[in-house]
């Protein structure tokens, strides 16, 4: 099972059912108090206790047991005193959750769960919805993810993301798409993880303030207007090819362009954007998550062969370096237009 969720109510979850079917439905106004309530684990705490076998005890290891507010026990790793920290459990992970949202436990709630057993935690709150300057109807949605380990397996991440976590593919995606600069959003498992929360509220706030201002950029690309022979420059140029060599160019790269330019002008969205910069980002984006060849994953026609391959390009790999190169490509053109300068992705 891809999605190692351990059985059907090992999530909760808000709007679209999830890609795997599993997971339990809350109302659509469901809150953090309220994903806490369906799923009583998630104010679990955990304890450490010492291990033994029949030879005696295990000098200096412990069992990692899980106890929800219900009574509910479980066994959920076991390790040595570098993983006996001090406060973790999910019902901090979800106390500083609640302290880092806007509403607290009254903030609306995406997705929550357990992977692997219940020794792995993830949560998405939805921290808005931002409508772009083209149309009210075409919006950023965007989810803060916070996700955890409690034998040891992963450290303590929060990351801005316009993805839910829904299953272990889409919580590891999110983490591993954690990119270098961002690494003082991730807190590693140590004794000190307490004082590492305090730390994170800290973080993930500034976090929060920070993608509001992206969502601002969005409002920007879409009030720059662009004609066609420049949609069409920009274009060349996020798929790297300098377009005043564009008939040097090879088959590949020339159908790949003429394709974004069909997207720019046809594609989801083009009704909106066309003619903007948020249309050349928006082009690029739909090519990258719908279109583009994954090796062992999507072939030329289409044809998804391996989900798994696609999701993980689509979130960290080579889709999302092209949508990465474009967002610089198209601030760049907005900064030549504006005379303003904006911090590139």
């Amino acid at each position: 099972m891809a999605h190692m969720l351990e059985s059907i109510d090992s999530m909760v979850y808000v709007g679209d059912r999830p890609w795997h079917n599993w997971g339990v439905k809350l109302a659509d106004d469901a809150t953090l108090q309220a994903a806490c309530e369906a799923l009583p684990m998630l104010l679990g705490q955990v304890d450490y206790r010492p291990v033994s076998c029949d030879l005696g005890p295990v000098p200096d290891h412990f069992a990692v047991v899980l106890t929800s507010p219900t009574g509910e026990q479980r066994i959920v790793g076991a390790g040595g005193k570098q993983l006996a920290q001090s406060g973790t459990s999910p019902a901090r992970l979800i106390q500083t959750a609640a302290n880092v949202a806007p509403l607290g436990m009254d903030n609306p709630i995406a997705t929550a769960g357990f992977v692997f057993g219940r020794s792995r935690m993830f949560l998405s709150m939805p921290l808005g919805e931002r409508n772009i300057a083209t149309s009210d109807k075409d919006t950023v949605k965007y989810f803060l993810n916070l996700s955890a380990g409690f034998d040891g397996s992963w450290s303590l991440i929060g990351q801005i993301a316009s993805i839910r976590m829904v299953c272990y593919n889409t919580a590891n995606a999110s983490r591993r798409a954690l990119g270098a600069d961002k690494a003082d959003r991730k807190v590693k498992a140590t004794r000190n993880f307490s004082i590492g929360l305090e730390k994170a509220e800290t973080v993930w706030t500034d976090a929060i303030k920070e993608y509001q201002g992206v969502a601002d950029i969005y409002d920007r690309l879409a009030a720059t207007k662009v004609n066609d022979e420049e949609a069409k420059r920009l274009l060349s140029q996020a798929n790297g090819v300098n377009p005043d060599k564009l008939a040097e160019a090879s088959t590949r790269a020339k159908n790949t362009i003429d394709k974004l330019f069909d997207l720019y002008q046809t594609g989801q969205g083009s009704d909106l954007a066309c003619g903007t910069l948020w249309g050349v980002y928006n082009a690029v984006t739909e090519y990258a998550d719908h279109h583009s060849i994954v090796r062992g994953g999507r072939d030329s026609t289409g044809n998804v062969e391996d989900f798994g391959r696609v999701l993980g390009s689509t979130l960290f790999g080579s889709a999302q370096d092209l949508k990465a190169v474009a967002f610089n490509t198209v601030c760049e053109a907005m900064d030549r237009k504006q005379g303003e300068t904006v911090t590139s992705a």
